[in-house]
């Protein structure tokens, strides 16, 4: 057991973390705002000239205009006359749909300033989080729960032992087995069921760790029990909570669930409250679900709820500042994620230790992980790579998934990239002077895209992945043009907003072609969990557009090679395909 001592030491080193984080965000944003209006807008990180079309309750639709701005759904925006986001009169918004020429946005403070046909300028907003993650590492040092257990757990000298009940382990097996759950699934469940303390349940892509989850939630509600289903982001949240309400329907049981928080355009079927108190039933003493951001249980949102367990979503991306305030809210937790997959986004931490920066990669190696190994989602040649590189080869595609194929209307020009016996493919486009956007990978990847909804493929079954925002802008432009509203179905985004998602086709545009630009950004563009998600939104069709061949920027700088080695083994791998001087693909 670690000593009163040590467990503080262990916490302020998490809160000078807090600080450095906090730092750094707000020098980041006195950097963008510093810079002139016109500046902003060339670069991409303001609009000007827009106009408030109409305003109804907590939402306002705006219109943008053509725009290379580089704001994206979920993003915090500052809506001023003055065009100086720095100072009041300010509306602050959270853009929740990009419709090409409008946003339609959340107000969370400032309506009182909108009005119909107003015309200002968007900027990136700010909103600082780090009194909440201190206040939840104050009430860790300084309550029971937090010394005796939380902390314990995470803290490296300790690792408390966790224990199952054998009870509850034989219920949750038999509650699987009824389900239909495959084994490495049903092990899942019977730790997190059983546990005492805490669970990790390691889902590589497809394998169904929200299923799991969705398992847990009802079985836990079914014993009276209160979840907390909570993550990094809304949408991850809403995912999770929309597979328990489906999965309710599914069984006929009326679940009480509720997203708690502002209104948000993803929570699907979900009651939304500003509260819990709100919650019609939140005095019955039911089993229920409630779906919130750990910031909810340091403010009025969750005052005063105790839940049974935490479920955490999407756990690789949760910084343990962030987990021990979810923590603070429940008994028991379980981490769903994949430390393989993308870590958290803590700019002040060397990308080596981001992994183990988050909760899930800090508890990964204990005896209460189970991997799933069966992905739904995969076939069979899609499956080989993350497997071989990421999972031990212990990932393996599901039989009704394995021979999977996209499947055509018929023969098209396209073949050569859209043939379905050719599942991995590689474009090789080489543009010297791309950095963060390339109009000829662009042009290419919207001609695939264009001939895949010709030859049958839906337009909801098709996705894009970059790794710049603004390779996004200038793709998603560019099939508003050639598809019209047909391109509004298509998910164009980068890896970070695409973990989660999958596709029966995915073209990932890698955009970058500069030597020098690579160089400077090698953490980020070689980064190994970064590419597992990209390579792993297909089902069955995964089309690479782009440069592969960084020989050269690896002999000049050695230290790079051992990034690249799994994007050169990925496209190694691939179906090669050549493009002609006339934009014609040819096999290779």
């Amino acid at each position: 057991m670690s000593s009163p001592a040590h467990l503080t030491e262990f916490v302020e080193s998490l809160r000078s973390q807090v600080f450095r984080e906090a730092a750094h965000a707000r020098e980041h944003i006195a950097k963008i705002w510093g810079a002139p209006l016109a500046s902003r807008v060339l670069v991409g990180h303001a609009i000007e000239q827009v106009k408030v079309h109409s305003v109804q309750g907590q939402w306002v639709h705006l219109e943008i205009g053509a725009t290379e701005a580089l704001f994206r759904e979920g993003d915090f925006l500052f809506f001023t006359e003055t065009g100086d986001p720095g100072h009041h009169p300010r509306v602050e918004l959270v853009l929740e749909d990009d419709r090409g020429s409008c946003f339609v946005c959340r107000i969370r403070s400032g309506r009182s300033f909108l009005d119909t046909g107003k015309i200002g300028v968007l900027d990136y907003g700010y909103f600082d989080v780090s009194e909440f993650m201190k206040q939840a590492l104050d009430l860790a040092l300084g309550t029971s729960k937090g010394r005796d257990k939380i902390l314990p757990l995470l803290d490296p000298q300790s690792q408390i032992e966790t224990k199952c009940v054998r009870g509850l382990d034989e219920e949750a097996r038999r509650f699987a087995q009824d389900d239909g759950l495959n084994d490495a699934q049903t092990d899942a469940l019977a730790m997190a069921w059983s546990t005492d303390l805490a669970a990790l349940v390691q889902g590589p892509p497809g394998t169904g760790k929200t299923a799991v989850l969705a398992a847990l939630a009802e079985l836990a509600v079914r014993n009276g029990k209160k979840v907390l289903v909570t993550g990094l982001t809304h949408r991850g949240i809403d995912n999770a909570m929309n597979a328990i309400h489906r999965r309710s329907r599914k069984s006929g049981l009326d679940l009480k669930l509720a997203r708690i928080g502002a209104p948000c355009a993803g929570s699907g079927n979900i009651a939304n409250w500003e509260t819990f108190a709100d919650c019609p039933w939140a005095d019955t003493g039911d089993g229920f679900v409630v779906g919130a951001t750990p910031f909810c249980l340091m403010s009025d949102r969750l005052k005063g709820v105790e839940f049974d367990y935490s479920l955490f979503d999407e756990a690789s991306q949760v910084h343990l500042p962030l987990a021990i305030m979810g923590m603070m809210g429940a008994r028991k937790w379980v981490f769903f994620g994949d430390h393989q997959q993308l870590p958290p986004v803590l700019p002040t931490v060397p990308c080596q230790d981001k992994v183990q920066s988050s909760v899930f990669g800090f508890l990964q190696d204990r005896d209460f992980c189970v991997m799933l190994d069966t992905t739904y989602r995969l076939c069979d040649k899609l499956c080989e790579w993350p497997s071989e590189q990421f999972y031990e080869g212990k990932l393996q595609p599901h039989p009704s998934v394995a021979a999977r194929r996209l499947e055509l209307l018929g023969r098209s020009s396209g073949d050569a990239v859209l043939d379905p016996a050719h599942p991995l493919v590689h474009i090789e486009i080489d543009d010297p002077a791309a950095t963060t956007s390339s109009n000829l990978e662009a042009e290419q990847v919207v001609r695939i895209l264009e001939e895949a909804v010709r030859s049958g493929v839906k337009p909801q079954e098709l996705a894009v992945v970059t790794p710049f925002r603004r390779q996004n802008r200038a793709i998603r432009n560019l099939l508003r043009v050639r598809l019209g509203v047909v391109s509004e179905a298509i998910a164009v985004d980068t890896v970070e907003r695409m973990q989660g998602q999958e596709r029966e086709m995915v073209v990932v545009s890698l955009t970058s072609g500069s030597d020098a630009f690579v160089e400077r950004i090698a953490e980020f563009y070689f980064q190994p969990q970064r590419l597992n998600v990209a390579a792993t939104r297909a089902r069955c069709k995964l089309v690479f557009v782009g440069r592969s061949d960084w020989s050269e920027l690896f002999e000049r700088r050695p230290d790079l090679e051992e990034q690249g080695l799994k994007l050169n083994d990925l496209l190694s791998r691939a179906t090669k395909v050549g493009m002609r001087k006339s934009g014609t693909l040819w096999l290779s």
